[in-house]
């Protein structure tokens, strides 16, 4: 059995711009300032969790005193001694517990000192969005008028709690939800390197459930490996996360569009008993529901993160759906989520809705 390794966002951290993925067009501007030599004195970096601010903004501060980045498209040699050492003129402060006044003085009083050991001193604040208003108010001077080779990069996933006094005196990178396909392809890489077996629509599953997040999804794997073992299957991944298989809901539309209420009802009380959710039930209805939508048009087919015979299958299955049976589906489903919440009876209420939909696909859909 393979050793698994329970922190694979840790191990397989990038160490240079090339590793960063799902961030080309940021990443192609701050190597630019590096070749450049046009660095300012504040970034702000903002975006979902999970989606590689604070490693870039780790290998930005590492390439920018690096003495052979500029010989290296930009990106840390990782060999230096401003690179090995890094720690001499690289300061990190995590906001979300140290977000006082004191705290941000402390900066401030660090920013005094000329960088002897390297061109810059750069202080990364993660979470920043935690500081308080007065810390906020303290660290507004020292922005305005940063002193000379001192740079600070800002790390967020809630830019509106930042002050637009802040933000003004920043560059602002926003950092976008990865793709799957390039999710997919990074767990790839890291099972190939584990030695362990896998298959793609598995791996697409992962991608999903992390929601635009590679950190996520290197943490949704750990746990799936750490029970596994030497392989990662759909049948593991769906015990593990607890997830619906499509071939379920492709039933539950086989009864739905032969108008056999009573067995639509029955299969959803099955799957009840299985320990789903009645809320997670509706979210897999509306992703399928969503699929089907895609897989009418060859082009958006193709955003379907499953498996070419799942793909297949939906193409297949779509053929017989009109598309706005579909949408008015999709629409009825969507605003039922929304109103879940306060269901009183919640399993009433998703009876009710798979009822009216049953009712939409045999009055639309083609014979």
């Amino acid at each position: 059995m393979s050793v698994i390794n329970l922190n694979s966002a840790r191990k397989y951290r990038p160490d240079t711009f090339d590793k960063i993925v799902g961030q080309e067009n940021i990443i192609a501007t701050l190597k630019n300032q590096i070749k450049n030599n046009f660095i300012a004195n504040s970034y702000l970096f903002y975006g979902p969790r999970g989606t590689g601010k604070t490693t870039t903004a780790r290998v930005f501060a590492k390439a920018i005193n690096c003495e052979n980045s500029v010989n290296n498209d930009s990106n840390p040699c990782n060999q230096c001694k401003y690179c090995i050492d890094s720690r001499m003129n690289i300061f990190e402060m995590d906001a979300a517990s140290n977000n006082s006044v004191d705290d941000i003085r402390n900066i401030i009083e660090r920013i005094k000192f000329t960088p002897i050991f390297a061109k810059w001193n750069i202080f990364i604040i993660d979470e920043v969005h935690m500081l308080s208003q007065s810390a906020f108010n303290s660290f507004l001077k020292t922005l305005e008028e940063p002193p000379k080779n001192t740079l600070f990069i800002l790390v967020t996933t809630e830019i509106n709690k930042i002050p637009g006094t802040i933000l003004s005196r920043c560059q602002l990178y926003n950092f976008r939800l990865i793709d799957d396909n390039i999710i997919v392809k990074e767990l790839e890489k890291i099972l190939r390197d584990k030695n362990i077996k896998y298959d793609i629509e598995t791996l697409s599953i992962i991608a999903t459930k992390a929601e635009g997040g590679l950190r996520d999804a290197l943490s949704i794997l750990d746990s799936i490996t750490s029970y596994s073992g030497n392989e990662v299957n759909c049948d593991i991944v769906k015990k593990v996360l607890n997830i619906l298989d499509d071939d379920i809901y492709f039933k539950i539309l086989g009864h739905m569009m032969s108008n056999a209420k009573d067995k639509v009802l029955v299969d959803y009380n099955e799957i009840l008993h299985l320990g789903f959710s009645e809320y997670s039930f509706i979210e897999g209805l509306l992703s399928f529901f969503l699929n089907l939508y895609l897989a009418k048009n060859t082009e958006s087919s193709k955003l379907i993160t499953k498996s070419s015979v799942l793909i297949n299958k939906f193409v297949e299955t779509s053929r017989n759906i009109e598309i706005a049976n579909i949408e008015k589906i999709i629409k009825l489903i969507n605003n039922s989520s929304l109103l879940y919440k306060n269901a009183i009876n919640k399993r009433l209420f998703t009876s009710i809705l798979l009822i009216n939909i049953t009712a939409e696909l045999t009055s639309l859909s083609t014979k």
